[in-house]
Parts: structure tokens; C-alpha cells; sequence
């Protein structure tokens, strides 16, 4: 059966490949929603986020201890989404981290990530560094080299409406070609 199929595939190589082309556009377009825009069927595909759910356990029934142990943690701590963030670290293998360091992250990378999260529709909910009064002091590390930027999120961790947000983040931090990188100190 496998010879009979690659034989087929082998002969007819470009039919395949236009099939397969086709369908992945035909697919990135029900994902995307465009399809529906373009109108190339009668009734209206929706869009995935429309009919799937995202997250960790989301998929679990209602019943399991870890969908109602997240619905008591919801209840007890609403506010609380650090299972669902973005850590920025801030390292100096050399040595303590410096009051350059320090001035970077007040200065320069807080006042970013707030303007992302001051954006329409963003999923930011709070962004905390080593000035934070409740936990500010657990964010730097025993030794001084190192100190985290905590940017909490809305959304469950594995939310695709996540990915542009991380994304944006990656671009601003990534220390060869950020948007940061020429304020970061040596």
C-alpha cells in the first residue's frame, strides 16, 4: 500500500504539492478568521478563539481537583496572575548590578512595559520591579547580580492572546537586536 502511495506521490509530485499548499492557506484562513471576510463560503466560519478554549486545564472536566483547585485560587486571590507572567531578567555576571542597572529598569524598561500596558486592550494587569513595596525585595537576587521585572498578565499562561504581548517584550529586551539594547549599560 505505502509503494502504490509513493509511487502516486513521485508521478503526480506537483498535483500534491499545490493540494497540500492549498490546503494550508485554506487552513491559516479559518484560523485567522479571513475567510470569512473575503466571503468565499455561503455561511460564516468561526474564528478558532471563538470555539476553542486556551489554557492549562482548561480541556480537564469541571470535576478534577485541578480545574476546581484554580477556580478556588480564582475566588481567594483575583487579583493574584503570577501563574500567568513574563519575567525580565537582569543579570551581571561580573559583579552586583550597578546604580547604571538600577536607573536602567526605572528609567528606561518599567516606563516601556507601563506604556504597553497603558495600550488599548492590553493584557497587561501589573508590571513589578525591585521598587514594588509588597514584593520588591524578593526580586533581587542574595548576592546582588541580578534582578527580575515581574510583568503580570490577564490571561491563563498558555492564552494565545499571550503571544503578541511576549513577543513585544522579546523585541524590547533581546540584548542583540532590542529596541533597548543601546540603553542597556555595560
Amino acid at each position: 500500500m505505502f509503494q502504490f502511495l509513493a509511487t502516486r506521490i513521485v508521478r503526480n509530485w506537483k498535483f500534491f504539492l499545490c493540494a497540500w499548499l492549498l490546503l494550508g492557506v485554506l487552513a491559516n484562513g479559518v484560523v485567522a478568521g479571513w475567510l470569512n471576510h473575503l466571503h468565499v463560503f455561503s455561511a460564516s466560519i468561526p474564528r478558532w478563539d471563538e470555539i476553542v478554549d486556551d489554557g492549562e486545564a482548561v480541556f480537564f472536566p469541571r470535576n478534577m481537583p485541578t480545574r476546581q483547585a484554580a477556580e478556588v485560587f480564582k475566588k481567594a486571590f483575583p487579583d493574584d496572575r503570577l501563574s500567568s507572567s513574563a519575567v525580565v531578567i537582569l543579570e551581571r555576571a561580573d559583579g552586583p548590578l550597578t546604580d547604571q542597572d538600577r536607573s536602567f529598569v526605572e528609567q528606561e524598561l518599567t516606563p516601556r512595559l507601563v506604556q504597553f500596558q497603558k495600550e488599548p486592550d492590553s493584557i497587561i494587569s501589573r508590571i513589578r520591579d525591585f521598587n514594588d513595596n509588597q514584593i520588591g525585595k524578593l526580586l533581587q537576587s542574595q548576592d546582588g547580580k541580578a534582578t527580575l521585572v515581574i510583568v503580570e498578565l490577564k490571561n491563563d499562561f498558555l492564552d494565545l492572546r499571550n503571544t503578541s504581548t511576549i513577543a513585544r517584550i522579546e523585541q524590547l529586551v533581546n540584548p542583540d537586536r532590542g529596541e533597548l539594547r543601546t540603553k542597556i549599560p555595560d
